[in-house]
């Protein structure tokens, strides 16, 4: 029964990460589209445009980092470590790097 709940749930979880990864490729897709159409056109529909899709994709990458917490507050607790900010402060910079480069 343990064995079938668990096969259960790492299949619904691959899924569930197999449509985020999807969605993230789309909305980083359509940002980059936007933006280029920005850049020729900077109408104020298309600047809306850029800033709802900036906002989805800054909401998708809040959740992979609020992911990245818990899996590191366990292994916190199961290795006795004592959390380290560097850690969140290096991928909040990195992810503001890789959206500051695409940018550009």
């Amino acid at each position: 029964m343990k064995d079938r709940i668990r096969q259960e749930t790492i299949s619904y979880s691959k899924q569930k990460a197999k449509e985020r990864r999807s969605k993230m490729a789309t909305v980083e897709a359509k940002l980059n589209d936007c933006q280029k159409m920005g850049d020729q056109d900077p109408s104020p529909e298309n600047m809306n445009m850029f800033e709802v899709l900036k906002t989805e994709f800054e909401l998708q990458n809040d959740y992979i980092t609020q992911g990245e917490i818990i899996r590191t507050r366990a292994t916190w607790y199961e290795q006795g470590e004592k959390k380290q900010q560097i850690f969140f402060k290096f991928r909040t910079f990195q992810r503001k790097e890789k959206f500051n480069s695409e940018d550009s």
